[in-house]
């Protein structure tokens, strides 16, 4: 059929198609017509040439609206934000819009006729060649992923109204897929994190409090499996002894975004108890609040923290007495005097000190040995120890065969006497160590504070002028200080 190259716009065209037309509808009289007939072909000319300049108008402006709105199409077309491709069913491409020839650097002229896939990275172009098969194979809308110019783009597929041809529509999408792969990094960080935390790890839902989701440490710890967990509330499943607390805590959480439990008992599946440190977080994911609880065993952390403060104590107990009988050392009984005084002249009472030592020990350690003169002075120390019966009396060994007795509270010089006598009679029963029977005496010197002495120096002074009076005087003897024997000594 031969085609119609008509122009409505063309005025010499336009007259002679309206010359045939008329002839058809015998507008344009014959050389036959009547008069009358005539006439009336002199009226309808007129009316029919008005009727033509009308629809003349109409149609003007009709064109003059089709071209405003091919402007504005094309306008639409080359400015949007994505790319605009026709392409053949061996995707030549036909048209493109500007953004395309942004997006591929290239002017339009030279993309035209080109192969769109020598634009695309290779290995997208499986994917894409793929996705067009799709295409004309279904007839509908179809989508891919691919890349161009190092830019990620989502490209949909759509077939034309001309069905050997398709139009292409691509979006950058490369901030979002860096968005995402960023995303996933995080999201894979967050994971080996998670499954090598060598804290357990619970995520509960914030309404509900059950748990949905829990990293491998977890079932370590609590020596449940994570299908026994998952979907149970942490008070539902036996590991925590104290139900209302576990309670307590999570509907604290409802207000608090953070609690903390530092020494919070467990219950191992296995019925062995773990200390732990519980640590609740809220968070928010997608407007959904979530709760994260970190549970960090401490067992073995308290454990080594009483042994360390057993050591302490042991550390203290050798600074402050003595290792041979365990008695208090120097250092202690200086302390005590000190407190002793004081409290002494706060309440105006009396105390007494007694130093006393083993007479002739040297000769038990010269014919029996060091070690059974050890056994000995361990012997007498606990002796000694038995016979102070008060609260608050104690007995110090200084060194050797030399002990010191403070009795913080005393009514009279004669308390001390007896107390002293005491110590001087059990001591002076015998001894069988190693088979050895061992006789052996003491010498007691006492001074009383405060007429003997009113500080720690001047009371050990006196009593042990007194002690050594003891022995000047025959030994296995209780003597208090006197006055005189301070000047005798000098």
């Amino acid at each position: 059929m031969k085609k119609d190259n008509f122009n409505p716009f063309d005025r010499w065209a336009l007259r002679q198609r309206a010359e045939r037309q008329l002839k058809k509808i015998g507008l344009i009289p014959d050389s036959t017509a009547s008069p009358e007939e005539l006439q009336r072909l002199l009226h309808e000319i007129p009316v029919y040439q008005i009727e033509l300049e009308m629809q003349y108008e109409q149609l003007q402006h009709a064109y003059d609206e089709i071209q405003v709105l091919l402007q504005r199409y094309e306008n639409l077309y080359d400015f949007a934000p994505v790319g605009y491709l026709t392409l053949t069913r061996d995707s030549i491409i036909l048209d493109a819009n500007q953004t395309m020839e942004r997006v591929l650097s290239c002017d339009r002229s030279h993309l035209i006729g080109a192969r769109f896939g020598s634009f695309i990275a290779q290995n997208d172009l499986p994917a894409f060649n793929a996705m067009i098969d799709k295409l004309y194979k279904t007839r509908s809308l179809v989508y891919s992923e691919i890349t161009l110019r190092n830019n990620c783009y989502h490209c949909d597929a759509i077939i034309s109204l001309n069905r050997d041809e398709c139009h292409l529509t691509l979006t950058d999408i490369s901030e979002t897929r860096h968005a995402i792969d960023e995303l996933k990094k995080t999201e894979a960080h967050y994971k080996c994190l998670f499954d090598a935390s060598q804290e357990g790890i619970l995520i509960l839902d914030y309404n509900s409090g059950k748990i949905v989701d829990a990293n491998p440490f977890i079932t370590q710890l609590l020596g449940f499996t994570l299908d026994e967990i998952l979907g149970k509330k942490l008070w539902e499943i036996g590991v925590v002894l104290d139900k209302q607390l576990a309670l307590k805590a999570y509907l604290e959480l409802q207000t608090k975004n953070y609690i903390c439990y530092s020494d919070l008992p467990l219950q191992h599946k296995s019925g062995k108890i773990i200390e732990v440190e519980f640590h609740s977080y809220v968070y928010n994911v997608d407007d959904e609040k979530m709760v994260q609880c970190n549970v960090r065993d401490i067992t073995l952390h308290k454990q080594l923290w009483e042994m360390e403060k057993e050591q302490k104590l042991i550390i203290e107990q050798l600074a402050m007495h003595d290792p041979l009988t365990g008695l208090p050392n120097r250092r202690l009984l200086s302390e005590r005097i000190l407190l002793t005084i004081a409290q002494c002249r706060r309440n105006k009472t009396m105390a007494a000190l007694m130093i006393f030592d083993l007479d002739n020990f040297k000769i038990v350690n010269d014919t029996l040995g060091h070690a059974i003169g050890d056994i000995l002075l361990q012997q007498v120390a606990k002796r000694s120890v038995e016979t102070l019966q008060r609260k608050g009396d104690s007995i110090t060994r200084l060194g050797g065969d030399e002990f010191v007795v403070l009795l913080p509270q005393i009514d009279t010089t004669s308390n001390a006497v007896a107390i002293a006598e005491k110590i001087r009679n059990k001591i002076k029963e015998p001894y069988t160590i190693d088979g050895h029977a061992i006789d052996i005496s003491c010498s007691i010197g006492i001074a009383v504070f405060p007429d003997h002495g009113d500080n720690e120096m001047t009371i050990m002074k006196h009593a042990d002028l007194a002690m050594y009076s003891a022995k000047n005087q025959g030994r296995d003897k209780v003597i208090v200080f006197e006055t005189r024997e301070s000047s005798d000594m000098q």
